[in-house]
């Protein structure tokens, strides 16, 4: 077979794949996504439930891990976080929100802590579905302790925590206009039997501070838990 008819019927295969998992579901694509952009940087973030939303009237601190994470800008320093919806439905109802965007919306502002390999077990902990208003702090046994200028608390426990305000959000998805992926091409040697980017195969390369990168290695596994409702 010539190697450019191969090409172009793998290409044609890795487009009707895409489109098959369009076609299937968000959670098809979003398991694509994640295996083909990483290593991500992942925001450990710190949030005040509204007394308000809670059964029991009282104000406590929301924590949740998020990889959809990066700068934007140093001057002024920005950041940006992305929320899907509950169960990925396409819906902007406060009722689907996570409730880290929920609390980040009414307050205007959070704390971003890293992950290390010391936390992020504990981190991954963080990630279950705890009913509003259920403070994954105790969940883990870390305590807080006052930003110095917003109201929300960082963890005291956290080697580094970046204390943040809102800036802007913008909604993608249902007619809002974004930059989209058309087309994704992916070499069959590092695609796994799922059709998703194999880390130890693809070997990605990610960017640290001043000159140095960061290669991937210990790849580190854990389940998000299941709660109890």
């Amino acid at each position: 077979m010539d190697p450019n008819d191969a090409k172009q019927d793998f290409d044609s295969f890795i487009l009707q794949s895409l489109q098959a998992l369009i076609d299937n579901s968000a959670n098809s694509v979003y398991a694509f996504m994640t295996s083909a952009i990483a290593p991500r940087p992942i925001a450990l973030v710190s949030t005040r439930n509204n007394p308000e939303w809670t059964a029991d009237k009282t104000e406590s601190i929301n924590l949740a891990p998020f990889s959809y994470f990066n700068a934007v800008s140093s001057e002024p320093a920005c950041i940006m976080l992305s929320f899907v919806n509950k169960d990925m439905k396409r819906s902007n109802s406060e009722a689907e929100k996570k409730d880290t965007i929920r609390n980040i919306e009414h307050y205007r502002e959070f704390v971003v802590h890293g992950v290390t390999e010391a936390n992020w077990e504990k981190v991954n902990q963080t990630s279950g579905d705890f009913p509003y208003g259920v403070s994954e702090l105790a969940q883990v046994g870390w305590t807080v302790t006052p930003s110095q200028i917003i109201s929300t608390p960082r963890i005291t426990e956290a080697t580094l925590a970046m204390e943040c305000t809102l800036y802007k959000t913008l909604n993608i998805g249902e007619g809002t206009t974004g930059v989209t992926i058309e087309a994704i091409h992916a070499a069959e040697d590092v695609l796994d039997e799922k059709g998703r980017v194999d880390v130890e195969k693809y070997k990605p390369v990610g960017r640290l501070g001043g000159p140095q990168y960061a290669t991937v290695g210990k790849v580190l596994k854990a389940i998000r838990p299941k709660i109890q409702k």
